[in-house]
């Protein structure tokens, strides 16, 4: 993970400059440049670790937690078509595709829930069970497009 070793090497760097006070470099970063640059890696490495996506789904909505840095609730009313659908791999966190325009939420694996909303945004949610979320969609009376 580059994150967890670019805050190792930042964590070393603030040992020896600030609590050993042994300057690094000819021109060394000021202290507290030093701190914060240290503060920003372990935030994001403790981010990036500690990320997930919790969709919770009942008949009214989807609520999507992809903690720690959205919340979102998707109104079926909204929604025009779904599917469940295998895609590439697209990385994982929230992404967004310029070339197609499809917003991914996704933590794992290359299949999800595809939501075309009413303003014909696309929406993918990845999900671990696409068996069971269809199974779920379809015996609450959910039409979907087609199956994966």
């Amino acid at each position: 993970m580059p994150a967890a070793f670019i805050s190792l090497v930042f964590s070393v760097f603030v040992v020896i400059q600030v609590l050993l006070k042994i300057q690094i470099g000819n021109h060394p970063a000021s202290n507290t440049l030093l701190i914060s640059i240290w503060a920003i890696t372990v935030g994001m490495t403790f981010g990036a670790y500690n990320m997930r996506l919790i969709t919770m789904i009942d008949t009214q909505s989807i609520n999507i937690t992809m903690f720690p840095l959205l919340k979102k609730e998707i109104s079926f009313a909204d929604v025009k078509d779904m599917e469940v659908i295998a895609y590439g791999f697209v990385g994982y966190g929230i992404r967004y595709d310029i070339s197609t325009g499809i917003t991914y939420y996704n933590a794992r694996g290359n299949m999800g829930l595809q939501l075309t909303l009413d303003d014909d945004s696309v929406i993918v949610i990845g999900t671990n069970d696409p068996d069971g979320l269809t199974a779920w969609l379809t015996s609450h009376g959910f039409m979907l497009s087609r199956q994966a």
